[in-house]
């Protein structure tokens, strides 16, 4: 198991970390998923010659991407904000993510939605 450090920036995996933190100990999680399911499946994406480094990334299945949100909803405090942010290459529809906020627990979902990219926020109730 990786060794977190406090406020220090760090590379690992995202489940890993969110496990190893306690219960409602956060006020704002941010999560940028790697749908790389959807970026496969229409055969392109943000990969290009500036975006090596991102194109290594391993990627996020559904599932993983689901663990990861349930687990914000357990380190999030009654209250609490999660943001999640889109380009408009990431090929995820607006609609799944409200959907999938939702099953996660979270109310209060909000997108915010710009000619490139998109948000979405919600709370945890």
């Amino acid at each position: 198991m990786h060794s977190w450090k406090r406020n220090i920036a760090q590379q690992g995996d995202a489940l890993d970390l969110l496990t190893s933190l306690p219960d409602a100990c956060a006020a704002l999680a941010f999560f940028d998923p790697q749908f790389r399911e959807v970026l496969d499946k229409l055969a392109y994406g943000n990969e290009g010659a500036r975006q090596k480094g991102r194109a290594a990334l391993p990627a996020m299945t559904a599932d993983y991407i689901d663990a990861c949100l349930r687990e914000i909803g357990r380190v999030l405090k009654p209250g609490g904000t999660i943001a999640l942010g889109f380009t408009a290459n990431s090929g995820q529809p607006k609609e799944d993510v409200a959907a999938t906020l939702a099953a996660a627990g979270f109310v209060h979902i909000q997108i915010v939605d710009r000619p490139r990219l998109f948000c979405a926020m919600a709370t945890k109730a």
